[in-house]
C-alpha cells in the first residue's frame, strides 16, 4: 500500500490540500486587510464628526486614525489616541496651549 502512494504522489498532493491551504491563507489575509481598512474608515468618520465640534475627542480620534492609516497596530493606535485625548482634555481644563479658548476664560 505504501508503494502505491509513493508512485502516485503523496496523499497531500492527491487531495489538493496545498492549494486549499494557499487559498485559505489569501482569503484570511484579504479579510484582515479589509477589516483594518474598515476600522480606519470608521475612525476617520468619527474624527471628522468630532473635529466639527472640536475638543479632545476629535483630536484623539484623528490621532488614532492617522496611526492606523500609517500601518500601526490597533492597540498602538488606541494608546496614541487615548494619550492625545488626555493631553487635549488637560489643555481644556487647565487652559494650556494658548489659543483663543484660553484667552476667553
Amino acid at each position: 500500500m505504501a508503494k502505491e502512494s509513493s508512485e502516485s504522489g503523496s496523499l497531500m498532493d492527491q487531495l489538493g490540500l496545498d492549494k486549499l491551504k494557499s487559498s485559505l491563507g489569501e482569503y484570511v489575509s484579504g479579510w484582515g486587510e479589509n477589516l483594518v481598512q474598515r476600522g480606519v474608515d470608521k475612525l476617520n468618520d468619527v474624527a471628522e464628526q468630532a473635529s466639527n465640534g472640536g475638543g479632545a475627542a476629535g483630536e484623539a480620534a484623528k490621532e488614532g486614525a492617522e496611526e492606523l492609516a500609517e500601518g500601526e497596530s490597533p492597540a498602538k493606535a488606541a494608546l496614541s489616541a487615548a494619550t492625545t485625548g488626555v493631553k487635549e482634555k488637560a489643555k481644556d481644563v487647565f487652559g494650556g496651549g494658548g489659543g483663543s479658548e484660553a484667552a476667553e476664560r
